[in-house]
C-alpha cells in the first residue's frame, strides 16, 4: 500500500492481531471511520489479507519486546489495540498470554501512547469459585496489571461471543447450508456481538479518550440461543437449517479444558453477570450494533460462496443428500467411537 500525504497527516492506530476475526474487525472500523491510518501486526510484513483493505502490516512476534517497540515506533500510534490469545498464540499456556500482554502494556508505557485499549473477555470478573476458564479469568488478570502500571489513558473492552464463529472455517466450522453450530448446547442463551461493532466500539473510545479513560465497556449486542438463531437463519437464506453443538463436551474437554468451563459456565446461566444490562449500556454506546437476523442478511452466503436464496443445481442437491443422509450420520459415529475411546482410557 502507497502511503499518501493525505494519510501521513491522520493520527495513527496500531491493531495486534490484526489478522484475528475481532482484529480486522477493529482495524476495519477505523478505517471505515475514515480519521486515521491504521497499522495492524502479523507474521507477514506484505501480509495480503491486511493490504488489500488498506491496512498496513507490520511484522510482529509476540512476548518479544523489541518487536513490540518496534510496531509503536514504525506507525507513531496515538492508540494501540491490544489482543492476546490464550489458544492459538498463547498455545493454551495461561502465563505465556499473561506475558504477551505484559510485555505489549510495558512497551505502550515505554513509548508513552496516548490511548491503550486492551480487549478482554466478557465475564472476567466471575468468581473462581464459579468458572476456572482461564481465557476468561487470565484476561482479568492482564486487566489489573494494565491498572498498575500508571498509564495515564487506558480503556477496556470485554466482547462476548462473536457471531463470526458461527462461519469459521480455520476452526473447522464453516456455515453449511442447512446447518448451524457452535460449542453452546441449542437451548442455551448466549451473549453475542459482531466484530464490526467491537470496531465501532473501539472508535468511539479513541474519539473520547478523556470521556472513556479508566472505564470497561462489555460487548453484547442481544442473547440468544442457538436454536432461535437457526431459525433466524432459516427466515433469511430461504433455507431450512436446524442447530447442532459441535464438538460434543466430551470431545470439547479433550481438545481445551478452558473452553469447556466456559461453555458449562455460560450453560449454568452465567452466574453473576446481568446480560441485559450489558446490552443496553454497549447499544447506547453503539446504537446500530447488529443483532442476529442483521448479522446473517449482511452476511448473505454460505460458506462456500453461495448466495442466501440461490436455487441450488441437480448436482449440489445430490451432494446436499450425500452429507445430510450419509456424511452428517457417519461422522456423529465417528465422534461416538472416539468419546467412547477417551472415557476407556481415563477410566483404565
Amino acid at each position: 500500500m502507497s502511503v499518501t500525504k493525505e494519510n501521513t497527516s491522520k493520527p495513527a492506530v496500531l491493531v495486534i492481531l490484526a489478522t484475528g476475526k475481532m482484529g480486522l474487525g477493529i482495524s476495519q472500523a477505523f478505517l471505515n471511520n475514515g480519521k486515521y491510518k491504521v497499522y495492524g501486526t502479523s507474521r507477514d510484513p506484505n501480509n495480503p489479507k491486511l493490504l488489500e483493505r488498506g491496512i498496513i502490516p507490520i511484522e510482529f512476534r509476540f512476548g518479544d519486546q523489541e518487536s513490540m517497540k518496534n510496531a509503536l515506533r514504525v506507525s507513531n500510534a496515538s492508540v494501540a489495540i491490544l489482543i492476546t490469545d490464550l489458544i492459538r498464540i498463547a498455545n493454551k499456556s495461561p502465563e505465556q498470554e499473561y506475558l504477551h500482554g505484559k510485555v505489549m502494556i510495558d512497551a505502550c508505557k515505554q513509548a508513552e501512547t496516548s490511548h491503550v485499549i486492551f480487549c478482554s473477555n466478557h465475564c472476567c470478573e466471575v468468581s473462581t469459585d464459579i468458572c476456572t476458564a482461564k481465557n476468561m479469568t487470565n484476561k482479568l488478570a492482564i486487566e489489573i496489571y494494565l491498572k498498575s502500571t500508571g498509564l495515564p489513558c487506558y480503556s477496556i473492552l470485554r466482547p462476548a461471543s462473536f457471531m463470526e464463529n458461527y462461519d469459521d472455517p480455520i476452526n473447522y466450522n464453516p456455515l453449511m447450508r442447512g446447518n448451524l453450530s457452535e460449542l453452546y448446547p441449542r437451548d442455551v442463551k448466549v451473549c453475542l456481538v459482531a466484530t464490526r461493532d467491537i470496531g465501532k466500539a473501539a472508535v468511539v473510545m479513541a474519539e473520547n479518550r478523556r470521556k472513556w479513560a479508566g472505564s470497561t465497556l462489555d460487548c453484547a449486542s442481544c442473547l440468544s440461543t442457538g436454536a432461535e438463531n437457526a431459525d433466524i437463519l432459516s427466515s433469511v437464506s430461504g433455507v431450512s437449517c436446524v442447530y447442532k453443538k459441535a464438538p460434543p463436551n466430551c470431545i470439547l474437554w479433550f481438545i481445551s479444558r478452558d473452553l469447556y468451563q466456559m461453555v458449562k459456565y455460560v450453560s449454568s446461566g452465567m452466574e453473576g453477570w446481568d446480560a441485559h444490562d450489558s446490552i443496553a449500556k454497549f447499544r447506547a454506546v453503539v446504537p446500530d450494533a447488529l443483532g442476529v437476523d442483521e448479522w446473517f442478511k449482511l452476511k448473505g452466503m454460505w460458506a462456500n460462496g453461495s448466495r442466501f436464496r440461490e436455487s441450488k443445481t441437480p448436482r449440489q442437491k445430490r451432494l446436499n443428500l450425500l452429507s445430510t443422509k450419509i456424511l452428517v450420520p457417519a461422522a456423529a459415529v465417528l465422534v461416538a467411537a472416539v468419546a467412547a475411546a477417551v472415557r476407556m482410557h481415563i477410566s483404565s
